[in-house]
């Protein structure tokens, strides 16, 4: 029911569900878990973060607390203490998809593409439906040098049914890197109509480079 007015957006009924659980549970540790919820969802990550801290300090072995932290660092720029939560979090449960894509999101910010790109292979692994998977996997393989295996994972999102102007980008991107103009242009006259000249071909690799950068 809490998750459902989160979804909903129903903030009311979702603090007005945390305490009817306070006035009859109130020392039950789960409280503190859909505080820390409410509290991400509305954007007060700094909030969110004490919550799941205090909460900790009495058990220690809550899993979905550390995936919470990771997610709520991450928000909040604070990437190595992202990274610390979400390796906790996945070590404790191999297999969650959501904590292999943050610490993936989490390790292209730290600079560590050879781990971004194995936790976004190991999410898509584990989700092999989720195509957006093998576009992060794909930039994350571009970024790491390995332009070859970039563009396989890129075309495959491509070829799944994900239609994303970005992804085409990358792939011309990755052309233009090592040179190949002419295969450059042939992907982006899939983007744009109008032919592209060499010089501003070049200008927009470098936009594309600064996006990839930001993200």
């Amino acid at each position: 029911m809490f998750y459902s007015y989160l979804e909903k957006k129903d903030y009311n009924k979702a603090i007005k569900h945390i305490e009817m659980l306070e006035k009859s549970s109130p020392k039950f540790f789960i409280i503190k878990y859909l505080h820390a919820n409410l509290a991400y969802i509305q954007g007060n990550y700094a909030e969110a973060n004490d919550f799941l801290l205090e909460l900790l300090k009495t058990n220690p072995d809550f899993t979905p607390a550390y995936l919470l932290l990771g997610a709520t660092n991450y928000a909040m720029g604070y990437y190595n203490q992202a990274e610390m939560y979400l390796k906790k979090s996945i070590n404790n449960n191999p297999k969650d998809i959501t904590a292999h894509k943050i610490l993936g999101a989490t390790q292209m910010k730290l600079g560590n593409t050879a781990g971004a790109l194995t936790n976004f292979k190991l999410s898509y692994e584990l989700n092999p439906d989720d195509s957006k998977l093998l576009a992060l996997a794909g930039d994350a393989a571009i970024r790491s040098g390995n332009l070859s295996a970039g563009r396989t994972y890129l075309q495959r999102a491509l070829d799944s049914g994900l239609q994303n102007e970005q992804i085409k980008a990358s792939i011309a991107a990755s052309y233009i890197f090592e040179g190949d103009y002419d295969k450059a242009i042939t992907n982006l006259e899939n983007i744009n109509t109008v032919k592209l000249t060499k010089t501003n071909l070049l200008l927009r690799s470098e936009e594309h480079t600064s996006e990839l950068q930001s993200h």
